[in-house]
């Protein structure tokens, strides 16, 4: 069995902090933290954006590996036990997905969006600096009237199996957060229930994780 741990820091834009070795028996792991020197600029898209490439294709970037394991760059893993964690979490599942913390539907997320672009309605920038312009409306209307909105995932750090199925997925979530808006986690609950991939929801604070820990300054 093989596992490949995947980050991506572009643009420098988080510290890099040094991961603890992971070890998981009978499997073998390779890790790959993209970097300007690995992964260089694109001029015609935002790190940020380029950033989701390997988030989406793992799989093609660091082809050869039964499953994959994305970890944001705001994050660490500091202790050697992380990678068996999620592992062994996945079992009988195609992927596993943080629940996301604050809010439950992508309906809540598109509205807490919307309400921090508002300058009327909140006086940080945090979030219209990263995503004017983007297309929510569309975003919403793409998804299938039959789809129930009924959770939300935190997509900060996430295990998939390289299937068919998963890549399908994959390549759609690439397509929403590229055509329609930059937030990844709109689409995600939606292609999610598309492309009928099973998770497993954790219900850990992602925002706590002991596992994954901010690194940020």
């Amino acid at each position: 069995m093989k596992l490949a741990i995947i980050s991506a820091n572009l643009s420098n834009f988080e510290p890099e902090v040094e991961w603890v070795t992971q070890t998981i028996p009978g499997v073998e792991i390779t890790v790959k933290r993209f970097t300007d020197e690995s992964f260089p600029p694109r001029i015609n898209m935002s790190p940020r954006l380029q950033a989701r490439i390997p988030k989406m294709f793992g799989w093609e970037m660091v082809p050869g590996f039964d499953c994959y394991l994305w970890v944001d760059s705001s994050r660490g893993l500091l202790r050697e036990d992380a990678a068996e964690w999620f592992y062994k979490q996945a079992e009988g599942v195609d992927l596993v997905l943080f629940k996301h913390p604050h809010r439950n539907t992508i309906k809540q997320e598109a509205e807490f969006i919307r309400e921090r672009m508002d300058k009327t309605k909140h006086k940080r920038d945090y979030l219209r600096v990263r995503y004017t312009g983007e297309l929510i409306d569309e975003q919403l209307q793409a998804i299938d009237k039959n789809y129930v909105d009924n959770c939300l995932y935190a997509s900060t750090a996430y295990f998939y199996w390289d299937t068919p199925k998963v890549r399908e997925m994959l390549r759609d979530w690439w397509f929403h957060t590229s055509r329609y808006h930059a937030v990844d986690q709109l689409a995600l609950p939606y292609l999610v229930w598309k492309h009928k991939c099973s998770v497993k929801v954790l219900n850990e604070d992602v925002y706590n994780c002991q596992y994954i820990p901010v690194v940020r300054k």
